[in-house]
């Protein structure tokens, strides 16, 4: 019923939360080199090793080191002992998890340990990680070059900022279980559609919102710049993504080639743009969209189909190599202790002068300096709620996302309303 891996989210979860609501007489260390997260209650510690705790959490203090103390011995019995000093004795209610929790961290989120093989960015530690994602480069030059989502009938990409896999399967009439054991979680309840509500030739996957959708020709290019990581299994990914230079050599010598800019595309406050050889050309020197490996290749008519990376110059394959991996679009900072957020290396849409912020995937929670959360969504860049939330959490139970309001709870947003009028 609570498998290890469920155990050691839970503890991560739990560490995460404590860092920003502590508790009196509980003591939090997370040891990033040796990967072990310890918790000491009541002098009694309980230490996990590689627990998915976020690099960005604070370690805790006082630092720890293990007891010695071997608890999986006494476990049942260690377990009887805390639930007996609870009131009635029994579990307390649900209080909420951390806010940044949302159900499609289970089962799809995955741990990042990278190594590259071909570049210069190496993690010696992570070849042996059971989690570990390993990236060739050449392979991931070649996949980018090759891989079309417009030819291809059953993929799995990767959001790599947050480390979320989505799963796509084509329609063709006939393959409706297929279909639904390969997109449907079974511990989700997704509502599923009859086969003659499907649309044969279309591409299907599970939204941010669980439910099972079409994919339209107009999105597909939006869809791989957000999810820009082709996920083979076993740990292997390939970064569909090329440099500047690689995007205007092909473009030249294919003049009906077009390609998207992620630090454009993500952006849905402004309009989309398929750059020709003329558009790049046009881009400033100094722009990072020559510097970051950003550019996604569009390609419809299968024109690169035949074309090998041999045939590009060695120069601009060495500058591939060494080129920095973008995809951390949203970035925290913090200034005189207050925060904000920097995306796309270039402006400020929060500047730092909040309490704290949260951010999963495209949303953040916002913290003002009186205690009072807000909803800020990234994608729109803009605040879609007021400053009304003492907290917000998810329960995993019920599907829900939960905002307290004047001490009372109040749902922000109900996964599974069958009432709601995108239930189906």
């Amino acid at each position: 019923m609570v498998v290890y891996g469920y155990v050691k989210g839970a503890a991560a979860l739990l560490f995460e939360h404590l860092t920003l609501y502590p508790v009196r007489g509980v003591q939090i260390y997370h040891d990033c080199h040796e990967h072990i997260t310890y918790f000491r209650v009541w002098g009694i510690q309980i230490s996990f090793h590689y627990a998915p705790v976020s690099r960005a959490t604070p370690a805790g203090k006082p630092a720890q080191r293990w007891d010695g103390m071997r608890l999986q011995l006494i476990a049942v019995e260690l377990f009887t002992l805390a639930c007996a000093d609870l009131p009635c004795g029994r579990l307390p209610a649900h209080c909420g998890l951390p806010s940044a929790f949302t159900p499609t961290m289970r089962g799809n989120r995955l741990v990042e340990h990278v190594v590259t093989v071909n570049g210069s960015h190496r993690r010696l530690w992570a070849r042996w990680h059971p989690r570990a994602l390993f990236e060739q480069k050449l392979q991931s030059l070649d996949m980018a070059l090759h891989f079309s989502i417009w030819r291809t009938n059953r993929f799995t990409l990767l959001c790599r900022k947050d480390m979320q896999l989505v799963r796509f399967m084509r329609y063709d009439g006939s393959n409706y279980d297929a279909l639904v054991g390969t997109l449907i979680d079974y511990r989700y309840p997704i509502p599923r559609r009859t086969p003659h509500e499907l649309f044969p030739g279309y591409l299907y996957y599970i939204t941010p919102r669980l439910r099972l959708r079409a994919m339209r020709l107009q999105d597909y290019v939006r869809l791989l710049s957000q999810n820009s990581y082709l996920y083979s299994g076993a740990g292997q990914f390939y970064n569909l993504l090329v440099t500047y230079d690689i995007a205007c050599h092909l473009t030249l010598r294919f003049p009906t080639l077009r390609c998207a800019c992620t630090l454009i595309t993500n952006r849905h406050a402004v309009a989309d743009r398929h750059f020709t050889h003329a558009m790049l050309l046009r881009i400033p020197p100094h722009s990072r969209m020559r510097r970051l490996k950003v550019w996604l290749l569009i390609d419809p008519a299968g024109l690169l189909r035949h074309f090998r990376i041999e045939e590009l110059p060695p120069a601009l394959i060495g500058a591939y190599l060494s080129a920095e991996d973008y995809y951390q679009e949203f970035e925290i900072t913090t200034r005189g202790g207050r925060k904000g957020i920097y995306a796309y290396r270039r402006h400020h849409l929060l500047p730092p002068r909040f309490r704290d912020i949260q951010i999963f995937r495209y949303h953040a929670y916002v913290q003002r300096q009186d205690g009072l959360w807000a909803i800020y969504s990234l994608h729109r860049e803009r605040f879609v709620s007021p400053f009304i939330y003492t907290r917000i959490w998810y329960d995993r139970h019920l599907f829900i996302i939960f905002g307290e309001v004047a001490g009372r709870p109040t749902v922000i947003h109900e996964f599974f309303n069958p009432d709601s009028p995108d239930y189906f």
